[in-house]
């Protein structure tokens, strides 16, 4: 499905159509006070470890997106210290996500796929312990790097749990790439399901949670924590399809809830667009009530985790609103 017409053209949070629901949430104007120094280091990272060079394409877009305001505003408990190489493993991210995204890459080259596999296979290695090796690709290395971080911070449970949810986005992930090479798109109901492997959410969950000292076995055991995990993926992946619409309407891939919603359930884009707007104010609406409940209150370390999400969703939409990345055309006027 390709459009030429921009769907996300307006402010989603203030007034722009009788009866369209605005998205609502809260935008922090502060931000950590070591974000500029996360700025500069990662941006020298990503040149050190191979993944890019000054002045090309792909640096000036790591500039633009700015991921260490991203970390910054997600993880606002870390230290100026921390927050350097967590501002690297959202760069890594979103780098190895911008791969794995390039549906025109995929088609053209037969065998972009085979050699991401073998990326992820050396990722989930190096999640679990192992070293790199010297012909190990840039995004295998700079990988590596963050890990030698997290573990001097970590627990094993901890490092343990991280290494399941990269399995677990990475082979989703690689699924995902199918999707993009085909012309089917998916319905909601398998998409939604589908879609919170894709991100990885829940390794970023478990990043804060080591670094704030949260009991794993607890967290783990906790079917609360779990719903809260999930609600904090949904609302994140909503955002990541609601501001980045046109970019996937552009790249033609079907990868993104409005256009599976338009596709099989509102016959409309900006219909769906409506009801993803719907979508992710109930799931605020929800954490934010469950996060107040008792059952949170009475466990030190849920309680905890759940201001590890609520960070998550406060801090990612701030981004995503802000964000030149995302066709945000407002994000100037604000």
């Amino acid at each position: 499905m390709r459009q030429t017409q921009q769907i996300l053209s307006f402010d989603p949070m203030v007034e722009h159509g009788s009866g369209r629901p605005l998205l609502r949430g809260k935008v922090l104007r502060n931000i950590h006070p070591g974000e500029a120094r996360a700025f500069r280091e990662s941006l020298d990272w990503v040149v050190d470890c191979g993944i890019t060079e000054v002045g090309s394409v792909l640096y000036a877009k790591f500039q633009q997106a700015r991921f260490s305001a991203l970390a910054a505003l997600v993880y606002p408990y870390a230290t100026s210290e921390q927050l350097v190489w967590l501002s690297k493993f959202v760069v890594f991210l979103f780098a190895y996500d911008d791969v794995n995204d390039d549906r025109e890459q995929l088609v053209q080259n037969p065998t972009l796929d085979g050699e991401l596999e073998m990326l992820e296979e050396s990722l989930m290695s190096i999640a679990r312990g192992s070293r790199p090796r010297g012909a190990e690709q840039p995004l295998a290395r700079a990988f590596a790097d963050f890990m030698a971080e997290f573990q001097r911070y970590a627990s094993d449970d901890w490092l343990a749990c991280f290494a399941d949810d990269v399995e677990d986005y990475l082979l989703a992930n690689r699924m995902e790439r199918k999707v993009h090479v085909s012309d089917n798109v998916m319905k909601p109901a398998d998409y939604i399901p589908c879609r919170r492997s894709l991100s990885a959410c829940r390794a970023g969950f478990d990043v804060g949670a080591a670094l704030l000292g949260i009991d794993c076995a607890k967290i783990r055991s906790s079917e609360i924590a779990r719903v809260m995990a999930t609600l904090g993926n949904d609302h994140f992946s909503w955002l990541n399809d609601l501001f980045g619409i046109d970019r996937d309407l552009k790249q033609g891939t079907a990868s993104n809830l409005i256009i599976c919603l338009a596709a099989h359930t509102t016959h409309d884009l900006h219909h769906a667009l409506d009801m993803t707007v719907n979508m992710l104010n109930e799931t605020c609406t929800t954490f934010f009530e469950l996060e107040h409940s008792e059952h949170v209150r009475a466990d030190p370390d849920v309680r905890l985790y759940s201001q590890i999400v609520r960070s998550s969703i406060v801090g990612t939409l701030s981004w995503y609103y802000r964000s030149e990345r995302y066709n945000a055309a407002h994000a100037k006027q604000h």
